[in-house]
């Protein structure tokens, strides 16, 4: 269509109008109409007052000029980004004249990805006035920031102003190396927003020449006033300002902003100041002719560092909620297995609840001497010895290694439960909680966790909640509870600044280099001491003393095995600390099946025992902060990483331990970091990262993560969850009824979509899978098993699709190793209801022979007699129906064949049902002498009953 707007505007001649070509939907319903802006995209006009609304997503990748604005070390959107958003806004509403407009939070870009920006417009008030407010968010799941919001209007008209003269007579101002200046007070404007070129001051006023850069210049005509030439204007006002490098100048609120001629690439700007931090603007063109003004601008000083950029990542928490524990199990017989003191008190706290369970030492002598079946729940109870920590969490972990190895060894256990008991405060038990966490993620419904206090006698509630599907569970106040994810938006104060010297374990490693930069540039630290075990001969170390001692910080760094207390403590003789920063640590990733003692010790040593050295070490040192970096394995239980899970939630139960002490401590649970951006030495394949997506993680880039470390050093809680979530896997998760309880909070799962096909590979599931291949013939039920596994391969190994699949190359050919190998075969248990081992995949080696394995589990007897005979009754139903038009004919014949199928299936059973002296042959013989009317109604009245079932397709139609 064509719409009259403003059209190019021939120099020094008055406004011109032209017809426009412009796109609109058409569709039935109001719908969004592209926009023509830079910034924006959609315009959605809103039913309810007569608003509307302007979308847009920012980023680096599509608006690259963007991320020349940088303040303070990050890309910041301009105030006059706003501005121009404002003026975008008023003249879709037909207003002429942002009346005012406040910034409410500063905007910074993101290093990658793109921010979703709306710009709301509210119906008109008797004046003609309007709201306008600017809200923005990383992603769908992220809340909306409000960032701006205020007026628009319409103005009378003006008197025309031009300026007489050009440059103004009065004194130069002196611009040499401006942009440089301006650097060093945290102003890093690129070459996109260095378009101030003189100035002078004349007259009271300050005066500037302004033109847009050549890599922007040629968007000049789809702004109403370019962001980056109106903030150009400002420039010369930051740089007289006389502010010092600790504040920053930023615009806060503007008042009568007016346009009336779009697309300037150049202006003749007319400064006027107003006190107490405010300004006024006469903006010309080239001709001397006013284009624009704006009667206010208030300019507020920001502290340098509090104006960072806020990600929009936050820490999470664990909460406790209470859980109704509505199950009902189908077991109810338990047992007890070990042989310590707190095995006795479990048994004495069931005794006194009126339950009387069977004990036995070990799960041998409970699999051979349960009577019948083993029981449907059993506690394991599991407590280290307080006074001998952290090596007696060693031996309580080897303990419960051997009981999960055991559990999943022995068939007579699975279909029964393993509940891990531990006691409130237990440092040691925290680790056995990592450990399980591992245990359940790569044997869902094998294992369960409860921390009881002593004297519980709810012990009948535990069983519910674990039948109801709660895998974890803690008693306070004999309330049972269950964790959950949330979000902390609000974590205190930053802190300002951290005094004496501070500790980085494995301090020249990737995330402990990192966090040393920080320390120095974001706290002022100006000692460090830097600890890893091959100190200053580790890759890197001297590059990043070199950095730090640049920024004016003095650096040590020591070669010290961190879990040698004695070596831990010669490093730390005659040093004066001021705050410890935990990050070390080692990989040494395995199924719990492939556990040993010794690959738990290896893990445990640098991370859990280290952490408690340091808590004992530092006892007398005035530390401000004790941070452990931990990791979110030990929160949900990353599958293969059950050693590493151990250890890092040995670090958070010695976070609360310590507080409970009074003294500083937080333990950091680190989700997944953007390895390529944070430069550490691991690096993930693709398939890691798509394993990690479907399990709900993204990745961290670096600011997020030091924004979150930020965060965790006012934290008011001793554990937080610091990660990124994947929200298209968490959904998936969720729909798929695969989604922890402990995320539960996160999203709601979407209702299941209606079957439409039985050769979907994921039409069914579960029991249902089973039923529906009994209906297929066998040639069916192959192929769409074999496209049910062939689906799921591509996706735990990030193939493009079930095609890119070779069904007869070997799994381990395809890219299978243990850890997907596991993952497949929760798939296909969830998929199918079978209890399929953790080997399927070596045992049936390519995709065709692991479906023959599904099919003979699933469907290779065929349907029962009964099943095979309601199927034909059905068949041969909707036959008669459909023949009811075509004569009687047909009628007859299907009627003949049902006779003569019964007469047949009568006499080959009549010798064995008088031999049994049933008799029962009336029924039949009723049906065969029935009347083609009386057979019809026992068809519709689904009154056929009989267990003797057949195909229909073996009769012989001829009879």
């Amino acid at each position: 269509t064509t719409v009259l707007g403003p059209g190019p505007r021939p120099t020094g001649q008055p406004p011109t109008y032209a017809f426009q070509r412009e796109r609109y939907w058409l569709d039935p319903v109001a719908a969004p109409a592209p926009s023509p802006h830079p910034l924006l995209d959609r315009v959605v006009p809103l039913a309810a007052d007569d608003g509307f609304l302007l979308t847009g997503r920012l980023s680096a990748a599509t608006t690259p000029w963007l991320a020349d604005h940088a303040v303070d070390g990050a890309a910041l959107l301009p105030g006059t980004a706003f501005a121009e958003l404002a003026l975008e806004a008023a003249a879709h509403a037909g207003c002429d004249l942002v009346e005012e407009l406040t910034l409410d939070a500063p905007l910074f870009l993101p290093e990658s990805g793109s921010v979703q920006v709306q710009v709301a417009v509210g119906g008109p008030d008797d004046q003609g006035r309007r709201t306008v407010g600017v809200h923005a968010r990383r992603s769908d799941d992220d809340p909306w920031t409000a960032h701006a919001g205020g007026l628009l209007g319409t103005a009378p008209a003006a008197a025309p102003e031009r300026l007489t003269s050009w440059p103004p007579e009065g004194t130069a101002v002196d611009l040499t190396d401006v942009y440089g200046r301006l650097a060093v007070r945290g102003y890093d404007y690129g070459p996109a927003f260095q378009g101030l070129r003189t100035a002078w001051h004349a007259d009271g006023h300050a005066y500037a020449e302004i033109a847009l850069p050549d890599r922007v210049r040629e968007d000049a005509g789809r702004f109403t006033l370019h962001p980056a030439l109106l903030d150009a204007a400002l420039h010369l006002v930051v740089h007289e300002s006389g502010h010092d490098g600790d504040t920053l100048l930023l615009p806060f609120s503007w008042s009568g902003i007016r346009v009336t001629a779009r697309g300037a690439d150049t202006l003749r700007v007319r400064i006027t100041e107003k006190g107490g931090g405010r300004i006024a603007l006469a903006l010309f063109d080239g001709t001397g002719e006013r284009i624009a003004g704006v009667e206010t601008l208030a300019l507020r000083e920001t502290p340098r560092n509090v104006a960072r950029p806020s990600t929009g990542t936050v820490p999470y928490a664990l909460e406790w909620v209470e859980t109704a524990a509505t199950g009902d199990p189908e077991d109810r017989r338990w047992a007890v297995v070990g042989f310590d003191a707190l095995t006795d008190e479990i048994e004495a706290d069931l005794t006194a609840a009126g339950t009387s369970v069977p004990r036995y030492y070990d799960l041998f002598s409970l699999a051979d001497m349960s009577a019948g079946e083993v029981p449907g729940l059993v506690l394991a109870p599991c407590r280290a010895d307080a006074d001998d920590l952290p090596y007696s969490a060693h031996d309580g972990l080897r303990q419960v290694l051997d009981l999960v190895q055991g559990w999943l060894g022995d068939e007579r256990f699975a279909s029964s439960r393993l509940v891990f008991v531990t006691r409130p405060g237990d440092v040691a038990g925290a680790a056995v909680w990592g450990l399980v966490r591992s245990a359940q993620t790569e044997h869902p419904g094998r294992f369960a966790l409860a921390e009881v206090p002593e004297g519980f006698r709810g012990w009948d509630r535990v069983a519910a909640a674990v039948a109801a599907g709660e895998t974890q569970l803690a008693v306070t106040d004999d309330t049972l509870l269950t964790p959950r994810l949330a979000r902390r938006a609000s974590v205190g104060e930053p802190v300002a600044v951290i005094e004496g010297t501070v500790l980085v374990t494995g301090g020249t490693g990737g995330l402990g280099a990192l966090v040393a930069r920080h320390l120095v540039v974001r706290y002022g630290v100006r000692d460090l001491l830097l600890v890893s075990r091959r100190g200053a001969r580790a890759p890197g170390a001297g590059e990043l003393v070199a950095e730090l001692e640049g920024l004016g910080a003095r650096v040590v760094v020591a070669a010290c095995d961190v879990s040698d207390r004695d070596a831990l403590a010669a490093v730390l003789a005659g040093v004066r600390l001021g705050a410890v920063i935990h990050t070390a640590g080692v990989l040494d990733d395995a199924l719990v099946e492939n556990l040993t003692p010794e690959r738990l010790a290896g893990v445990l040593a640098p991370k859990a025992e280290a952490a408690w050295h340091l808590h004992e070490l530092t006892q007398g040192h005035p530390l401000t902060a004790f941070v452990l970096f931990s990791s979110l394995a030990g929160v949900l239980g990353n599958a293969g990483q059950g050693n590493y899970a151990a250890a890092n939630a040995f670090l958070d139960a010695l976070a609360a331990h310590r507080r409970e002490q009074g003294l500083p401590g937080v333990s950091v649970a680190w989700g997944l970091w953007d390895t390529a951006a944070s430069g550490m030495a691991g690096e993930l394949g693709a398939v890691e990262v798509a394993r990690l997506a479907r399990a709900g993680i993204a990745a961290l880039g670096v600011g997020q993560g030091l924004e979150l470390f930020d965060a965790a050093l006012v934290a008011a809680e001793p554990v937080i969850v610091a990660a990124r979530w994947d929200a298209a896997g968490l959904r998936a998760r969720a729909e798929n009824g695969d989604l922890p309880p402990i995320l539960r909070g996160f999203v709601r799962a979407a209702p299941r979509r209606a079957v439409v096909s039985p050769t979907t590979p994921a039409a069914a599931s579960g029991p249902e899978l089973g039923e529906r291949l009994a209906l297929m013939s066998e040639a069916d039920a192959r192929t769409h098993l074999t496209q049910l596994v062939r689906a799921h391969v591509a996706t735990v190994l990030a193939y493009p699709g079930p095609r890119s699949v070779d069904v007869d190359r070997a799994f381990n050919e395809l890219g299978f190793d243990s850890l997907t190998a596991v993952e497949l075969r929760n798939r296909l248990n969830a998929d199918t209801g079978l209890s399929l081992p953790a080997t399927v995949v070596f045992d049936h080696p390519t995709v065709t022979t692991l479906a023959q394995h599904l099919f003979t589990a699933l469907a290779s007897d065929g349907p029962s007699p009964e099943d095979a005979l309601r199927t034909a009754v059905d068949q041969a139903e909707a036959a008669l129906l459909a023949a009811n038009g075509a004569g009687d004919a047909v009628r007859g014949q299907l009627i003949a064949i049902l006779q003569s199928a019964l007469s047949r299936i009568g006499n080959a059973g009549a010798a064995t049902a008088v031999a049994s002296g049933n008799g029962a042959n009336g029924a039949e013989e009723e049906i065969v002498s029935a009347s083609d009317e009386e057979i019809f109604a026992l068809i519709d009245n689904r009154a056929m009953t009989s267990p003797l079932r057949t195909s229909m397709e073996g009769l012989d139609h001829g009879e």
